[in-house]
Order: C-alpha cells, then sequence, then structure tokens
C-alpha cells in the first residue's frame, strides 16, 4: 500500500480539501510534504524553519510546504529511493489521475468526508432522496 509520499490538498486548505496522492510524475500548487519523512537541504531548512509553535497533527508539514513554495522553492520527488515503513495511520488516500494541463480528477468524489458529512445531516434530518 502507498502512503502519503507525494500528497496535494488539491485546494486552498480550507474545510475539506481534496487530498489525494499524485502520480510521481505530476506537480500540483498545492502539493505538501507529508511530515512522515523528509530529506531537505540543510540550508533552506535553516532560513525557512519550521514553526516550533506547531505540533503533531496542527499541519506543521502543510504550513512549512506553503511557506516554501511561496518562497519560489519547487518541491520534487526522488523516485530512485525507497523507504518503507512499518505503520501508516491515515488509511487510504485517493490517486488523482494525471492531466499534463492542470491537476487531473479527483477519484470517487462521493466519498470525500464533505459529501459524507452532507449525506449523515441529511439521513439526522430525516429528509427524502439520501
Amino acid at each position: 500500500m502507498r502512503v502519503g509520499d507525494w500528497v496535494t490538498y488539491g485546494c486552498e486548505y480550507k474545510g475539506f480539501p481534496y487530498i489525494g496522492l499524485l502520480e510521481y510524475h505530476d506537480w500540483d500548487k498545492w502539493l505538501y510534504l507529508d511530515g512522515g519523512f523528509w530529506i531537505i537541504k540543510r540550508n533552506i531548512l535553516l532560513k525557512h524553519p519550521l514553526d516550533e509553535k506547531l505540533f503533531l497533527n496542527q499541519s506543521e508539514d502543510y504550513e512549512l510546504s506553503r511557506r516554501l513554495y511561496d518562497n519560489g522553492y519547487v518541491t520534487r520527488i526522488n523516485t530512485y529511493s525507497e523507504v518503507k515503513t512499518v505503520n501508516w495511520r491515515h488509511g487510504y488516500l485517493p490517486v488523482y489521475s494525471y492531466n499534463e494541463k492542470r491537476l487531473g480528477e479527483y477519484p470517487n468524489k462521493k466519498f470525500h468526508p464533505i459529501h459524507r458529512i452532507k449525506r449523515f445531516i441529511k439521513q439526522l434530518l430525516g429528509m427524502s432522496g439520501i
């Protein structure tokens, strides 16, 4: 199973983003470096350190990724390296389809968290057409 190694939010991080994996030859403006494992140049990290007010699960990885992008750094992935993990707590992440001109389609939109929440609210309110 592939883990969050090349991840995009698919849009600006607000509410419920369309988080998913990218193909390794793809790239997106909303890509972020998942905090599980990084290899980053020392001089870049010294110039743009992690925000130490943020802890695990507070989007510290996303905040650093956005700051690097805003300062002109283009994130790349080394497809010639491999890292194995014994634990991945976030479950399955869908993979975006590749489109050379823009971000591809998000797979399984009906399983996106916002759609599940809307369906749940309709069920609570007893609305028809569920």
